[in-house]
């Protein structure tokens, strides 16, 4: 089975998130509930609130390549 990687976050929240590597979606969840909950959040938030708001994850694709530098005309 091969690993992969997964970006988690909190909408108006935490909008740039986590990223986490698994080997399933219920292991990326896991670890992603984890680190979102370590996060040092804003002093306006608490943590008891972020715990309730809940997260989306997306799992992350290699890209098609190679790409150049310059652009098409």
């Amino acid at each position: 089975m091969r690993q992969r990687s997964w970006w988690a976050y909190i909408p108006d929240v935490c909008e740039e998130g986590v990223i986490v590597d698994a080997y399933t979606p219920e292991e990326a969840v896991a670890l992603a509930r984890e680190d979102l909950l370590l996060r040092e959040w804003g002093t306006q938030l608490r943590r008891s609130v972020v715990r309730d708001v809940g997260f989306y994850m997306y799992e992350l694709a290699s890209l098609m390549g190679p790409y150049t530098l310059e652009g098409e005309e």
